[in-house]
């Protein structure tokens, strides 16, 4: 099986290593591919061809908005990691974080981004019972300052897209995987989602923060195995 892997916000690839050489190592062919750094969502799924074999697209938070989107345009298996479809609050969705919390985290992002990488680092973390110890690996991790330019496109991203309409309409098999311990996507969307019954279906791990794809990599490798047992 192709596996074609979309990271979050703000933090490289580095969250999705362990995930990615645990798929090559069962013999499955892995492609990482980077967040939009383009104003326009629909101008960046425009350069990305639809792959020749039979994909399935996974994608951490943001990422996992922007995998729903990819796996309605090429008609292929979408998974999505502690991921929230609208992750801003509106009126008809209060499970995500309120508009005036996230414009303060974007301006803070904007002024003081390396800073404000490290808060987020703790936040993602957070809720592990090995939180500090992961902390400190991701932390390690970052070899460059914030991308500022790029990094406030991707903020615009997660204040505008919403992508519980595709969700709900997509016909192709959808796969979700959630945190319990989850400090940035609320316990409740996993209840909220509005899925094709037939198609789809929900996990959550209670012990999980949102830093789920590399801390529960082997379990995610085992779940995708047995989901995608195909070549």
């Amino acid at each position: 099986m192709n596996f074609v892997l979309l990271p979050g916000f703000g933090l490289g690839a580095f969250p999705l290593q362990r995930l990615h050489s645990g798929l090559q190592a069962k013999g499955h062919s892995v492609t990482l591919v980077d967040l939009p750094q383009d104003p326009s969502w629909e101008s960046y799924l425009s350069t990305l061809p639809t792959p020749q074999t039979p994909s399935v697209v996974v994608g951490w938070s943001l990422g996992g908005q922007v995998a729903t989107l990819l796996a309605q345009k090429w008609d292929c298996a979408l998974v999505t990691l502690a991921s929230n479809p609208r992750f801003c609050t509106t009126d008809d969705w209060p499970c995500a974080m309120p508009v005036e919390e996230f414009r303060a985290f974007e301006q803070r992002y904007i002024t003081q981004p390396d800073k404000s990488r490290l808060r987020f680092a703790a936040l993602v973390c957070q809720g592990d019972a090995q939180a500090k110890a992961y902390l400190g690996q991701l932390r390690n991790s970052f070899e460059h300052s914030v991308d500022v330019v790029a990094s406030t496109q991707q903020l615009r991203l997660l204040a505008e897209l919403d992508t519980r309409s595709v969700l709900a309409s997509l016909s192709v098999p959808q796969y979700h995987f959630f945190a319990g311990q989850d400090a940035l996507v609320p316990a409740g969307v996993a209840q909220r989602l509005a899925l094709p019954a037939a198609s789809s279906q929900v996990f959550q791990w209670a012990d999980a923060s949102h830093f789920l794809p590399y801390t529960h990599a082997p379990q995610l490798v085992e779940a995708l195995c047995e989901l995608f047992p195909g070549e």
